[in-house]
């Protein structure tokens, strides 16, 4: 059975001891596991969502990481319109595990990006 593991490690120069904070492992078995390197066009109107096409076939998401080169909002598991919705900026990284994203296969993840600029969206998502 497909799997994804992630290892988290978030440390300090704040001079606190220790200077590892924090270590999170985890290792979550799915039916379905899909990378993700896809470049969002710009120009999205506001307020007007589209599924990631590498993820949208999943009824359920238990596992999705996203890292982002630029702005872009995400509505997560949502069918209202101000639901679920975060805005990552550059650089920006989401990152859920043993999570249920279950709001149906066109809901699950859906993407805007209003400024004109493309964005680079990779990661690895995995579900049920």
């Amino acid at each position: 059975m497909p799997y994804l593991s992630v290892t988290v490690l978030i440390d300090s120069d704040t001079g606190a001891e220790p200077n590892q904070i924090f270590e999170y492992r985890a290792r979550v078995f799915v039916n379905q596991s899909q990378l993700i390197n896809i470049q969002k066009a710009g120009s999205d109107g506001v307020g007007v969502y589209t599924a990631l096409p590498s993820i949208e076939q999943s009824p359920a998401i238990n596992v999705l990481a996203m890292a982002v080169d630029g702005p872009l909002l995400l509505k997560l598991a949502s069918v209202a319109p101000a639901d679920g919705i975060v805005s990552l900026k550059a650089g920006g990284l989401l990152l859920l595990i043993d999570s249920s994203l279950a709001a149906g296969i066109a809901n699950n993840v859906l993407v805007n990006n209003v400024p004109t600029s493309a964005v680079t969206i990779t990661g690895a998502a995995g579900g049920t």
